[in-house]
């Protein structure tokens, strides 16, 4: 948001952040992606190929054997929130 005001205005990130009463250095801090956000960036790609190749029939069980077969570790938990995020939600069978 920071980033925008300025390109908008022209003002400088020093100016903004003291009208908005924000250190610079959280500014700066949150701009950088973390470790575990650049992990997720990646993993992202390769389930969204497993969950479109199989037709939104696999849900998080069968994506994450497909993930460690193709030897990329990630924990149950990671890939389900992940697949929150992005809105892949598998078809559930009809009884």
């Amino acid at each position: 948001m920071i980033h925008l005001i300025a390109q908008d205005t022209g003002h400088s990130i020093r100016c903004i952040c003291l009208c908005l009463e924000v250190s610079r250095s959280s500014y700066y801090h949150a701009a950088t992606p973390t470790e575990s956000q650049v992990g997720d960036a990646e993993l992202v790609g390769p389930i969204r190929t497993i969950f479109e190749h199989h037709r939104r029939r696999y849900g998080y069980r069968r994506i994450w054997k497909q993930l460690a077969a193709d030897g990329l570790i990630c924990a149950p938990d990671r890939l389900r929130r992940l697949m929150r995020e992005h809105g892949l939600v598998a078809i559930q069978p009809k009884t």
